[in-house]
Formats: structure tokens, sequence, C-alpha cells
């Protein structure tokens, strides 16, 4: 497993990207229902990562999957 981490929010929390053999972990979270995409941050991410977490959420939503 490997943690990205881009920074910190305003608790102190590590806010970055975590992978396992080669899977993006946060967004397979996303996909299961089990996290949510913060639109308010969208902007701090780039595209690559943005566009997919954003698409997979919506379709989460769409199933009405977990939260």
């Amino acid at each position: 497993m490997t943690v990205t981490s881009r920074k910190k929010d305003i608790y102190g929390r590590m806010l970055g990207t975590v992978t396992l053999d080669g899977k993006d972990i946060n967004k397979e979270q996303i996909n299961r229902g089990m996290a949510w995409f913060n639109w308010p941050y969208e902007g701090e991410l780039p595209d690559n990562v943005a566009v997919p977490y954003k698409l997979t959420y919506m379709l989460a939503r769409q199933k009405k999957l977990g939260l």
C-alpha cells in the first residue's frame, strides 16, 4: 500500500491518494458508496483524478449505494 500525500487539511489530517497493487483505493471507496467526492476541493485535484472521482461518485449515487 502506498499513500501519496498532497497536503494537510485545517485539522492537520493528511490528504492524498491511497493505492494498493496499482489500484486507486480512494476511487474504489467512492465506487462502493463508502466515501463521497468532495466538490469544494475539486479544483485542487488534477483533472485526471477529479474527473474519474466525480463520475464514479455520480454513478454510485444513481445506484443508491452506501452513504
